[in-house]
């Protein structure tokens, strides 16, 4: 018996009415059935599909940790639809009945199909109503979740020790409850020599569950496909993939358009920088605004600013690159917006460490600068679980409300004024806290504690909007395993990497005893067992 053979018996054995299983021509249910159906899935795929079955080893490997061939995952398209495309790029399935149909009446047609389910729906409910795309994106940020409550075990290994060895001693005496959450908890306060081997050992563990972190997810992923009988259509539908109004864009042009785009997004980043220089300076000209939490949050407020900027310009600086195909549109969108969100973040660590001290009359870089690193990590977390959530929520509630006052009653549609639920940004938003827990696992480790905790208030901030709020997403047919496997791929190495306080840094100065961090912070590890060396803390409290 073939393998295909095999799967069409697998597939008879799938009752129509739960698990959709479509083979040979390629069939959907009807137009009027579309929202009304529990479950609908995909199943027929294009003529140059490659199933798992077919790999060779070497590409099952390069599959399961890269999502090697995902990129060749296209499924035909069902007879009676076609294929129409979210704003950033996400193909989805509408009737081709619909092409003759005005937008908002199309809008307006989907707009009254209530989904019925409420905040306390389970995972299972969403999957039947909103099919696999957002079913995988709600159980990523699951899988975030218990990637960062791992790391918390892991880095407990050092932080529990080292508590016990400075209070033992009595290098806390007279710690006020602020400072033992910033500077107790701290990697400058690691005086006792007996704490290394735990810091070392337990971070490079951590760091190296990081990288795992991708390969796991493919896997995860793969076999979420394989339990449940499915094919992963990660790459859209078949021979659909230009952009028609593109096409006779001239070469010339389309360079025009990409170096005005990447200007805009240089300039921003200069411009967050001078914003930081320039509001931080007039901060420490003031000495009852000077105070190490308040130039940490200014700046944490400052970088959340411009990502809420640059969030908004880049779909349209996307649109103005005149892109020939929607793949190039998602990859160039997506990229925008994770690099600008990390070379953000990096700008500011870089330049507060070369550059603002001579400018912004700080003084906290004469002496060890790592609480006031961990503080910024510590405020850039809390901002995303409380400021980052309260604009989500605000923002999406704003523009339907916007949509209900100026859009036209009857049968046209104020759902096209709502937000969309856009998976592409809702995982980078994802992966730029991912990038912040793993940048300060290394100096404060209990930022893994607040990466869970972002974790959880995400799902229902999520699922409140896109339940109540956002207009209502389109099914989508496949996972974003390569996106995702790549980019977390991406996210450990540029925690390790960055320069002077990514993870790799901090262990390789601290290692070798030499480097610009250590010889600010020459007392770390320094105090020797039966000795009773006291090293004052207080020049980096947190003054009220």
């Amino acid at each position: 018996m073939t393998i295909e053979e095999e799967r069409r018996n697998d597939g008879q054995d799938v009752p129509l009415d739960n698990r959709g299983a479509y083979h040979g021509e390629a069939t959907l249910a009807p137009p009027d059935d579309l929202h009304h159906r529990s479950i609908m899935y995909l199943r027929t795929p294009s003529d140059d599909y490659l199933h798992y079955e077919d790999m060779t080893n070497g590409q099952k490997f390069l599959e399961n940790v890269f999502g090697y061939t995902v990129a060749n995952r296209k499924a035909k398209i069902p007879s009676g639809y076609d294929v129409a495309y979210t704003e950033s790029g996400q193909p989805h399935l509408v009737p081709t009945m619909a092409e003759a149909m005005d937008a908002t009446d199309i809008a307006a047609m989907n707009e009254h199909v209530n989904h019925g389910l409420t905040m306390r729906c389970s995972m299972r409910q969403i999957e039947e109503t909103f099919g696999t795309g957002i079913y995988l994106y709600f159980d990523f940020v699951k899988f975030c979740n218990w990637t960062n409550l791992l790391l918390l075990a892991v880095v407990l290994v050092n932080v529990v020790p080292h508590l016990y060895y400075e209070d033992t001693i009595g290098q806390f005496k007279g710690f006020r409850a602020i400072d033992y959450v910033m500077v107790a908890i701290n990697l400058q306060s690691y005086i006792d020599a007996r704490s290394r081997a735990f810091y070392y050992w337990s971070s490079v563990a951590a760091i190296g569950l990081t990288f795992l972190m991708g390969p796991v997810y493919a896997l995860k992923v793969h076999r979420y496909f394989k339990n449940r009988n499915l094919t992963d259509f990660e790459d859209g539908f078949d021979d659909d993939n230009e952009i028609k109004g593109n096409q006779l864009v001239s070469r010339t042009s389309r360079l025009v358009r990409f170096i005005t785009s990447y200007a805009i997004f240089v300039i921003l980043i200069i411009s967050s920088a001078v914003c930081n220089l320039y509001v931080i300076r007039i901060i420490n000209s003031h000495p009852f605004l000077t105070g190490l939490l308040t130039t940490s949050l200014v700046s944490s407020i400052v970088i959340r600013f411009f990502n809420v900027i640059y969030d908004f310009l880049c779909l349209y600086l996307t649109k103005l690159e005149k892109h020939r195909t929607w793949t190039n549109f998602r990859t160039h969108n997506t990229l925008k917006l994770y690099v600008f969100k990390v070379v953000n973040v990096l700008v500011l660590y870089l330049l507060r460490s070369w550059v603002f001290s001579s400018y912004t009359y700080e003084i906290i870089y004469d002496a060890c600068p790592l609480v006031d690193v961990g503080s910024q990590f510590l405020l850039i977390l809390l901002l995303d679980l409380t400021l980052q959530n309260v604009w989500e929520i605000v923002y999406s509630c704003g523009m339907a409300a916007i949509g209900k006052c100026i859009g036209k009653r009857g049968k046209k549609s104020t759902d096209s004024y709502r937000p969309e639920f856009d998976l592409a940004e809702e995982y980078l938003e994802i992966l730029y806290r991912q990038l912040i827990v793993y940048l300060g696992l290394t100096i404060y480790p209990l930022v893994a504690l607040l990466g869970v905790l972002c974790g959880i208030v995400e799902i229902y901030v999520d699922k409140f909007r896109m339940l109540k709020v956002c207009r209502r997403p389109h099914r989508i047919h496949g996972s974003m395993k390569k996106f995702l496997t790549m980019y977390l791929l991406m996210t450990a190495a540029v925690a390790v990497a960055t320069f002077p306080y990514g993870s790799g840094w901090v262990l390789f100065e601290m290692g070798l005893e030499r480097g610009q961090l250590h010889d600010k912070c020459p007392f770390l590890f320094s105090r020797q067992e039966g000795s009773h060396l006291i090293i004052p803390l207080t020049n980096t409290t947190i003054p009220i």
